[in-house]
């Protein structure tokens, strides 16, 4: 066999090597693709309706006084987490921005968790959220997305490493900060920041929507009295409103908050910048 034989044999034998290598790598990177992606999107299903849970209590939540106190702001315990430090007044460290938060720490279950709280602008908002974006960007591992309605806007966020994970709430008035070290796949940090607004929500505001009804609205017209024309309807009429607004007989009636008609439904954003309720 000639030297040139030789070396093409050699040289067939080396590709068919590099192709059955490539072809099995291609199998076990598939197969890892194969795994791996619907793990992440379980991940980041189960991020997001926690989410859509805190979005939908934000638009319900009654805040704190303006002038409220830190201590007030910031309690020393609340539903088994426990603030490890005194109140400060502080940036945010993740970020360079100039505005100050109310800064606490939090313990519970051998984790801690940064909260971050301020009277806060619109303005503030975007720039906080943008700010916070690009954090995330500046790493090769991160996850962000924006929620937002016509009264609250949420931005969750996750890097590393080293792994930080983080959720920022605007709504009323106020912006919320909530960090914690980890990617927080245990939703330990959603679970700790719905603890935290209940415990800072304004009892007065809540006590407000609780008021009784003015006892004027309730007295009931004399036996012997007769409507006025405007009270007189017709037997269509007087059936359709109460068909629409008693429950059927035998139903349980069921009390529920409902959205208000203009309010918007929750908006999933990617872009570079919060986008601002409609």
């Amino acid at each position: 066999m000639s030297s040139t034989q030789k070396r093409s044999g050699d040289a067939g034998k080396v590709i068919l090597g590099c192709a059955a290598v490539a072809i099995v790598g291609i199998l076990v990177c598939g197969g890892l693709v194969y795994f791996l992606v619907p793990k992440l999107m379980d991940k980041g299903m189960a991020i997001l309706e926690k989410e859509l849970e805190r979005q939908q209590l934000l638009e319900n939540w009654n805040p704190p006084a303006d002038d409220a106190a830190p201590a007030e702001l910031l309690p020393e315990s609340f539903a088994g987490y426990t603030r490890s430090n005194e109140p400060e007044e502080v940036p945010i460290p993740e970020i360079e921005a100039e505005k100050t938060f109310h800064h606490a720490t939090y313990s519970a279950g051998g984790s801690n968790f940064d909260v971050y709280i301020s009277r806060a602008s619109a303005d503030d908002r975007t720039l906080i959220f943008k700010l916070l974006k690009d954090k995330v960007d500046a790493f090769e591992n991160g996850t962000k997305f924006t929620l937002g309605t016509e009264n609250a806007n949420s931005f969750y966020f996750m890097y590393g490493p080293p792994f930080r994970s983080g959720s920022a709430y605007f709504g009323k008035g106020w912006l919320i900060l909530g960090t914690k070290e980890g990617d927080d796949q245990s939703n330990q940090l959603s679970e700790f920041l719905q603890s935290y607004l209940d415990a800072i929500e304004s009892e007065s505001a809540a006590a407000v929507d609780d008021e009784p009804i003015d006892a004027t609205l309730e007295e009931a017209a004399p036996a012997n009295a007769e409507p006025s024309s405007e009270e007189r309807v017709s037997p269509e009429s007087s059936n359709a409103e109460t068909s629409a607004d008693s429950p059927s007989p035998g139903a349980e009636e069921e009390t529920a908050t409902v959205p208000s008609s203009n309010s918007a439904a929750p908006q999933i954003s990617d872009s570079d910048s919060p986008e601002k309720p409609e």
